[in-house]
């Protein structure tokens, strides 16, 4: 009968090879997260105060440069309700008073007043008093951004820029962001190029990420590719950068690739004990077990759970390194005893052909997990190989219990007869 292989014990050398840190769900995450955008009231209120004299406060009709004041007044205090209260009740008793800067400050009060639905539709009437209002557009599209409606918010962003914002980065970043929300990323990629291009501000790494996030998301691999070309040329020394394409590897499958970004991330700041772990896990897929167990002992210490010491035992396993496995699971044995545990020194002592330890160990395993059938076929080998068939006997017993290993159930009860 053939005897087991390394590669029967451990698949793909690790058991782990299913606990990649692959984050599948970084697309739709990052996509949300990149264009969590909030654009404050005081931008518009900038916009307002730097829209150049269209209308000077100071000549305002006397109505509204008191309700102005007296908003202020309620402002300072951030009592934003009372704030509006003072212009709409000026619209309510003077509605010849109505004036796009009115609509407006009332818009700004009653976002910081959180009544956005108002606000979105006194904004969208400022633009319609005076549709070269920046202000006004701007307002229409944080109202319609926060209310979810992105396509609408960034067609106001749109038309903000062509009244004079035509060169502010952040009117430009918010058009493809609402873009993006509004689930049409190809519309988003002019605006974000522009901005990576450096032409009109020097570029932030967030302009990056969304912009190979969306290229990610469309299937555009070179165009990706050479958007990370960019971005190291301009941020190599920011650990953020290198975390972005360990990302963008590990979505990719380039597992080799998002290891070694991993690794400079680390080389540029302090890497989270997760981080390290997950680390290990990405050096334990590539098959570089030893770098994988360096990675695990200097997160790990002695303060791992069984779970994590499971990994730090399989790279340990795969890396062939027998004195360091048995060091880890005795370790982990005495914190914490688990089938598993015991199932991973089993096959140590398998591989070191140190057989009735191996069979002792399955059999403490299958003691703290009778629903586990390869701890009773272990068990059999294992038997076998010290030539006990009474032992091997009642395995196969036992083994016969589970249909997934029926088979070898056979092939073992032939050596009984023999």
């Amino acid at each position: 009968m053939r005897r087991l292989t390394t590669d029967d014990i451990l698949p793909k050398a690790t058991r782990f090879g299913n606990r990649l840190p692959v984050v599948r769900w970084w697309l739709p995450v990052c996509l949300v997260v990149a264009v969590l955008i909030f654009i404050p009231t005081e931008t518009v209120a900038e916009s307002v105060e730097n829209s150049g004299s269209t209308y000077d406060l100071a000549n305002l009709p006397w109505r509204l440069k008191r309700a102005m004041f007296e908003a202020a007044e309620q402002r300072d205090e951030h009592r934003y309700d009372q704030a509006a209260a003072v212009f709409n009740r000026l619209l309510l008793e003077h509605p010849e008073s109505d004036h796009v800067l009115l609509r407006v400050y009332l818009g700004n009060d009653l976002m910081m007043a959180d009544s956005i639905d108002a606000a979105l539709g006194h904004y969208q009437a400022g633009a319609a008093l005076d549709s070269h209002y920046a202000a006004a557009w701007l307002g229409v599209g944080n109202a319609a951004y926060e209310t979810g409606e992105f396509v609408r918010s960034a067609e106001a962003f749109s038309r903000a820029r062509r009244c004079g914002h035509q060169n502010s980065p952040q009117v430009i970043y918010y058009i493809a962001a609402a873009w993006v929300m509004a689930e049409r990323h190809q519309l988003a990629i002019p605006y974000l190029d522009e901005l990576v291009s450096g032409q009109i501000a020097p570029p932030e790494l967030d302009w990056f990420r969304l912009l190979l996030t969306i290229q990610q998301e469309l299937g555009l691999t070179s165009e990706a590719e050479s958007t990370i070309v960019q971005m190291i040329s301009l941020f190599e020394d920011d650990p953020d950068c290198w975390q972005l394409i360990y990302q963008y590897a590990a979505v990719a499958g380039d597992y080799e690739r998002s290891a070694v970004a991993k690794t400079i991330t680390g080389y540029l700041r302090p890497l989270s004990r997760q981080e390290t772990i997950s680390l290990g896990d990405l050096y334990l897929s590539i098959g570089a077990a030893s770098r994988a167990c360096d990675y695990y002992a200097e997160a790990l210490g002695d303060s791992a759970n069984a779970d994590e010491y499971e990994r730090y035992a399989s790279a340990a396993l795969a890396a062939r390194d027998g004195g360091k496995v048995e060091e880890i699971l005795r370790l982990a044995l005495s914190n914490e005893p688990t089938a598993r545990l015991w199932s991973l020194l089993g096959d140590h002592y398998y591989l070191e052909e140190e057989f009735q330890k191996s069979y002792d160990a399955f059999a403490e395993s299958a003691r703290l997990d009778e629903g586990e059938g390869r701890a009773f076929l272990m068990m059999a080998y294992n038997a076998l190989a010290i030539g006990d068939l009474d032992k091997l006997s009642a395995c196969v017993r036992e083994v016969d219990r589970f249909s997934e290993y029926q088979k070898q159930a056979r092939e073992l009860e032939k050596q009984l007869v023999q």
